[in-house]
């Protein structure tokens, strides 16, 4: 969820509301910040959800990406968590837009290469971003052109085969600065053409304390290099050794009953190809550890319980001429799909959509950010629309 505040507001000021739900009835819920509360700047009322400003001085412009855990009073305690994303500006300026971007290119070229182009927006008329990358850079691999955002390769002795994951921020010029900040995945692929795995995030769910070797899910992945074969192993995650995973299938198991308490289980799985050279990628496995008492559901998602969540994407993004497509996997209910403008006022909807795409059009809207809002029942999913 999502919440907006002016910087350095009063300590005790209201933020916004967590919304969350339990599918048990009658259990009350409690919330508490986990994680992401840089400088102690906000805290939590726990019984209502209600975000408030614990320290004026720290609330300063920027992004606050807050996780917050609701936990139910039920037998045994459940909890989930979601993320509450705080975005502190001054007057009417807006931080820049940029989302998850990927490149390729093959390894160990010349310095100078160019990798690829990354796009950002501004919702504010006028302004200039830098761009900057501030994690993810082993041994200064790349570099990114502060006014064009261009990424290109810094150190060719250092870019080997696997996948570089950078962070990318980009900055405005306003007052007070802004900026915001997302992941950039370069492939670097083996002069013979040796591509990596393919993986992507999984969950699983299963009673607390089952036996030793009880089968939890299998990761799926793929390889896009025909006739390779794929190991498995759990590199991160793997709290007390509660499971193991096969590595010539990737099915995990339980490897310890009395590691696997109620709770959530984020594993990370990677997987390795046999070509040459070797190539790996890596993805989560979230298991939800649970009794007969059912998570509780925190709006932005679907209960714990649910196989496959509902993915939804929307192109081209950003748009020239308002025209999108919304997709839809993996969903088979019906929803409300409604479209905000930054000032929060909703300038269009669709009602009653059950397929898996539909057309929006915001051809007559003027260029800038839009809010797409997909709700069915007690899931919500927000996605953001850039008209150019």
């Amino acid at each position: 969820q999502s919440f907006s505040c002016a910087a350095n507001p009063p300590n005790g000021t209201n933020i916004g509301i967590m919304i969350a739900t339990d599918p048990n009835p009658e259990q009350t819920l409690r919330y508490n910040i986990t994680g992401g509360n840089t400088n102690n700047a906000f805290y939590i009322l726990s019984a209502t959800g209600m975000i408030r400003v614990a320290s004026s001085s720290a609330v300063n412009p920027g992004v606050f990406n807050l996780t917050v855990r609701v936990t139910d009073n039920g037998s045994p305690a459940m909890w989930s968590e979601a993320t509450a994303t705080v975005t502190v500006g001054g007057g009417s300026n807006l931080p820049p837009v940029i989302t998850n971007q990927s490149f390729s290119i093959a390894a160990n070229p010349p310095g100078g290469t160019q990798v690829g182009t990354v796009v950002a927006t501004d919702p504010n008329a006028g302004q200039t971003i830098s761009f900057s990358i501030t994690s993810g850079n082993t041994n200064n691999a790349f570099n990114i052109s502060p006014s064009s955002g261009l990424i290109t390769v810094g150190n060719s002795s250092a870019v080997n085969p696997g996948v570089f994951t950078l962070t990318v921020r980009a900055t405005d010029n306003g007052s007070p600065v802004m900026w915001s900040q997302a992941t950039v995945s370069i492939t670097v692929t083996a002069s013979g053409g040796n591509l990596p795995p393919v993986v992507v995030n999984q969950s699983f769910s299963c009673a607390a304390n089952p036996p030793i070797g009880t089968n939890i899910g299998i990761m799926i992945a793929t390889d896009p290099n025909p006739e390779q074969t794929l190991r498995y192993n759990i590199t991160g995650g793997n709290t007390n050794n509660a499971f193991y995973i096969l590595s010539a299938t990737g099915m995990i198991r339980v490897a310890s009953s009395s590691a696997v308490n109620p709770g959530v289980f984020i594993l990370t799985v990677r997987v390795t190809d046999n070509g040459s050279p070797v190539m790996w990628s890596e993805a989560t496995a979230t298991v939800t550890v649970g009794g007969g008492n059912k998570n509780g559901l925190v709006e932005d998602g679907f209960t714990p319980e649910s196989k496959v969540d509902p993915v939804f994407n929307i192109f081209p993004n950003p748009s020239s001429d308002g025209i999108y497509t919304l997709s839809a996997e993996n969903f088979e209910d019906e929803a409300v799909i409604q479209i905000f403008d930054l000032a929060g006022k909703m300038v269009s909807e669709v009602n009653n959509f059950s397929g898996d795409r539909v057309s929006i059009n915001l051809e007559a809207m003027p260029k800038g950010v839009y809010m797409i809002r997909i709700t069915a029942g007690s899931f919500t999913k927000t996605i953001k629309a850039i008209k150019q």
